[in-house]
């Protein structure tokens, strides 16, 4: 499911229209300063790839999820770009803006919901920043750690 979602989005198109002095394509979680991140971009756009690996995975007919996203620029731009590539593969996203400076709200169950998220990064540590995306032992709603992968119910468990 990741690939194919990796492989559904255009990330190229979205840097060079919406966002070309700001921002660079980055597929990895850890920002590019930090000793050891990796900078390749694995994934390109391609929605032939997409459609095949969504099958692969059990959804071969497309499914409907949200997209929360900041309702700030570049957001607002990019959200639609990306709601418009997925509909190109079968997934329905609606979409849904949220304020940025309100803390981010938990997404909806894990199989539904997305959230486009920013950050900064403020301890130059790859444990730290890895562990905000990747580490989720207790996605209960009792969590003592309710970091980034939390919010997104984010497991690496079957």
């Amino acid at each position: 499911m990741r690939q194919a979602l990796k492989c559904a989005i255009n990330y190229e198109s979205i840097q060079k229209h919406i966002v070309p002095d700001t921002c660079v394509v980055r597929q990895g979680f850890e920002p590019s300063m930090i000793l050891g991140a990796v900078k390749e971009n694995p994934f390109k756009y391609d929605p032939d790839n997409a459609k095949a690996l969504l099958a692969q995975a059990g959804y071969a007919q497309g499914f409907a999820a949200t997209l929360d996203h900041y309702s700030e620029e570049p957001f607002v731009d990019i959200a639609p770009a990306i709601q418009a590539k997925l509909a190109a593969v079968g997934i329905k996203a609606s979409l849904v803006s949220v304020c940025a400076s309100r803390p981010s709200p938990r997404c909806g169950p894990a199989s539904t919901s997305w959230s486009s998220i920013s950050g900064s990064v403020t301890i130059s540590n790859r444990n730290s920043n890895a562990q905000a995306f990747n580490a989720n032992p207790d996605d209960s709603d009792d969590s003592p750690m309710k970091i980034i992968a939390w919010r997104c119910h984010f497991t690496t468990r079957s």
